[in-house]
């Protein structure tokens, strides 16, 4: 297990909620595949 599945994961879930955790986590996982593959190229990454 890594550090955030020990000790970050746990906390998340008791502060929001594990529905709310995994609606998040679905979320993700549905915007995932029109995500950028290269952020620097994005507007936002420019200084």
């Amino acid at each position: 297990m890594t550090r955030e599945e020990q000790e970050w994961f746990p906390k998340v879930r008791e502060a929001m909620g594990r529905n709310e955790v995994q609606a998040i986590g679905q979320r993700m996982l549905d915007a995932k595949p029109n995500a950028p593959r290269d952020p620097l190229k994005l507007a936002s990454a420019t200084v």
